[in-house]
């Protein structure tokens, strides 16, 4: 079982910011939350884990606005889909990673800058 944030560029070009998850007997992932749309094409990404293994996702677009379309309210970080427990994975214990793909049938064809990467307490 897995789950991802991050951003998204479709054929047309536009950005959405999406959540993804697949459960250890899924053959394919699915939408967690609603994409929103990432205009900027950027995003600063969190992932908050309380005791208990428990996480949460957030985000912050900075547009702005506080995830419920109105500009200008924040807060920030916007929280993202349900909390969900920290399990093992296919190595031991969890995992959290920084990944950034391509389509499959379109070759070396993405890219992705990263400015930060940190752990640490918030």
């Amino acid at each position: 079982a897995y789950r991802w944030i991050g951003l998204q560029r479709d054929a047309d070009g536009t950005v959405h910011l999406v959540h993804r998850f697949a459960e250890s007997v899924a053959e394919a992932e699915r939408d967690a939350d609603r994409p929103r749309p990432a205009p900027g094409g950027r995003a600063r990404l969190r992932i908050e884990t309380v005791p208990g293994a428990r996480c949460r996702f957030s985000y912050d677009l900075g547009d702005g606005d506080g995830g419920d379309g109105d500009p200008g309210d924040g807060p920030y970080p916007v929280p993202v889909g349900q909390e969900f427990a920290a399990t093992p994975w296919r190595w031991v214990g969890a995992l959290l990673g920084l990944f950034a793909l391509a389509p499959a049938d379109q070759g070396p064809a993405g890219t992705a800058t990263f400015t930060r990467f940190r752990v640490g307490p918030h």
